[in-house]
């Protein structure tokens, strides 16, 4: 399920099901959309985040980057789809 701000203002929230309990990670995943993919990627490792090593698909609109912390986040490019 995507919370989206009816104004296009504020950051969508995205709820996940899972079928058992994580293992390793967090429960919560940041999805963080932009309109120039490699900009934020470079701004956000300069602030101390990393590369997590994911196997993409090859259709991939997303980075995936790694918190100080270990907690994963993606970097998703904005398309005009509609959730």
């Amino acid at each position: 399920m995507v919370l989206c701000d009816p104004k296009g203002g504020g950051p969508n929230l995205s709820f996940q099901a899972r079928e058992k309990p994580a293992e390793r990670r967090s429960w919560f995943h940041l999805d963080l959309y932009t309109d120039n993919q490699h900009e934020e990627v470079e701004r956000l490792l300069t602030l101390g985040a990393s590369r997590y090593p994911w196997r993409y698909p090859s259709h991939a609109d997303y980075v995936v980057l790694e918190d100080p912390d270990g907690n994963l986040f993606c970097v998703v490019q904005h398309s005009e789809k509609k959730y």
